[in-house]
């Protein structure tokens, strides 16, 4: 998007008397840090953060999780790669600890002055993953504004001077306590919300949430427990709900009781909740760095998001997942040739029914991200296949180039972060044999198969690929995608290629996670 053009502007320097003396842990070693420190203020409220917003090299750096989840953005990170996406609205945006490279909306850019996302510690505390607020709040179309007189930094969306969401409850208190059956995090609402989501466990991360929808919030958005397997609560606002997430430590299992008059909320968590967390190294005392560059091996802790029920991979059913890609608000490409406007949504969706159908005329559960013209979200497509335990996802996307209007071709991507072969079958194998069968029905121009970070692809746990069908930019091709006659040809590439898969994909063990259905007891006033 062209308004996010603002995130190359300078980053303001700052002038504040606010200032701490703390010893800072990065990049291996302890730092002295004597710099200012601000507050945090996202659309009116007050944030807390484990870590205070410091100043490196005049820019200011927040913990992200806790800023951006505040914001209403979803915030996924990767340990492998050390990948971290901040997704609010159509807008994303993709860092790694310690890189000035990042990805705008699949563009390619560099973080200005070479401050670039660390994972910082206060002495003997866990690290968070710190990075430059106004660089990545102007890239997700947000506002900052630096208080110096005040000391606060404050960011806002400019989505809030449109009408604003009507919320029917607030929550307003958290507490805690412990008992025989565990710790119980008790919320209190002012009335009852519209409804209260799924109790979902982040297995790999320890982190426990569901969204109470039609609610905001008023009290602290982070409160820390140190109790059983209970270490803190977090409160995130979203557009019209807010997300509880628990982060837990050696959990066994969890459960959700909701008051028949819908104002308490109690979610119960059990276990013994050992620390198996390591601080970061420490060396010798140094003087604060000018352009830290963050190396130490602990890792942030992901922010909520699905993963899968063990039911398919208990039934042993291969479930495949086809995303048509943009959808609802988010066209996708749009193309006009003469008088013709080509929208790649239609197309991605006309194409991915095709799929479907083939596949269900061979026996094979097939389930979509979308089946009208909705907009699920980047991360939502993926968890959605997560939540399921799919064998495969397959995203079906057409491409563009306005600046060229000649070029055309098929192209199909994996991610690297995603190809083990766990499965039976890698992203890259099945990303080649669709490509060989796109190519071989269509005749097409040969793009090649190729890697690329894509959020769909990256955060799938099964094998998963991006296809690109052609450009609509291209009028001949153009034309080729509204073809009824031609999405036959792609749809039965695809559908081959994931049929000649389907005795090799394997289902891998579940891991030993209890799911939303044994662990969640529900008392609303329907089912009472």
């Amino acid at each position: 998007m062209k308004r996010l053009l603002a995130f190359i502007m300078t980053l303001m320097t700052f002038c504040v008397s606010a200032s701490a003396d703390m010893i800072l842990e990065y990049d291996g070693g302890q730092h002295n840090y004597s710099g200012s420190v601000y507050s945090l203020s996202v659309n009116g409220k007050t944030v807390a953060t484990p870590l205070e917003p410091i100043i490196f090299n005049d820019r200011a750096l927040v913990p992200v999780r806790e800023v951006f989840e505040a914001m209403g953005a979803i915030v996924t990170y990767i340990p492998s790669s050390r990948e971290i996406t901040v997704e609010l609205g159509d807008s994303f945006v993709i860092m790694q600890i310690g890189s000035q490279y990042v990805f705008i909306n699949g563009e390619r850019e560099t973080i200005p002055d070479g401050v670039v996302p660390m994972l910082i510690a206060k002495l003997g505390e866990s690290a968070k993953t710190m990075v430059p607020v106004r660089f990545v709040s102007e890239s997700l179309g947000m506002n900052v504004i630096f208080d110096g007189a005040g000391g606060v930094i404050r960011i806002n969306n400019p989505a809030q001077s449109t009408p604003e969401v009507t919320y029917s409850s607030t929550i307003t208190a958290v507490s805690t306590s412990q008992s025989e059956d565990g710790v119980t995090v008790s919320v209190t609402l002012s009335a009852a919300a519209d409804s209260v989501g799924e109790l979902t466990m982040i297995k790999s991360s320890g982190v426990l949430y569901c969204d109470v929808f039609g609610a905001s919030y008023s009290t602290s958005n982070n409160i820390t427990v140190g109790k059983g397997a209970v270490s803190a609560v977090r409160l995130g606002q979203h557009d019209n709900y807010t997300r509880i997430a628990i982060d837990t430590k050696n959990a066994d299992s969890y459960y959700k009781r909701l008051s028949q008059d819908g104002t308490i909320l109690k979610i119960t968590v059990t276990g013994d909740g050992a620390d198996t967390e390591t601080p970061p190294s420490a060396s010798p005392t140094v003087s604060p760095s000018t352009t830290p560059q963050a190396t130490p091996s602990t890792s942030p802790t992901p922010t909520p998001t699905p993963t899968p029920t063990p039911e398919s991979h208990i039934k042993g059913e291969k479930i495949i997942v086809l995303d048509a890609g943009h959808g609802g608000s988010d066209p996708g490409a749009v193309y006009t040739h003469g008088e013709e406007e080509y929208k790649e949504k239609v197309i991605n969706l006309a194409v991915a029914n095709k799929v479907k159908d083939i596949l269900e005329n061979n026996g094979i559960r097939v389930e979509m991200t979308r089946s009208g013209d909705t907009y699920p979200t980047l991360t939502e497509r993926s968890a959605f296949a997560n939540k399921l335990g799919a064998a495969m996802f397959v995203s079906i996307h057409s491409n563009s180039f306005p600046n060229n209007e000649d070029v055309n071709g098929i192209e199909v991507y994996y991610s690297k972060t995603n190809n083990g072969s766990r499965y039976g079958l890698t992203s890259k194998g099945l990303a080649s044999d669709i490509y060989k069968n796109l190519i071989k029905n269509t005749k097409a121009s040969q793009r090649g198969v190729k890697t690329e970070q894509h959020v769909v692809t990256r955060t799938s746990e099964m094998p998963a690929v991006l296809i690109e069908l052609g450009f609509i930019t291209n009028e001949a091709e153009a034309m080729n995608l509204y073809s009824d006659a031609y999405r036959d040809l792609l749809a039965s590439a695809i559908a081959d290629a994931i049929l000649d898969n389907m005795d090799t994909v394997q289902i891998p063990p579940a891991q030993a996670v209890r799911t939303v259905e044994d662990t969640t007891e529900e008392l609303t006033d329907e089912n009472e």
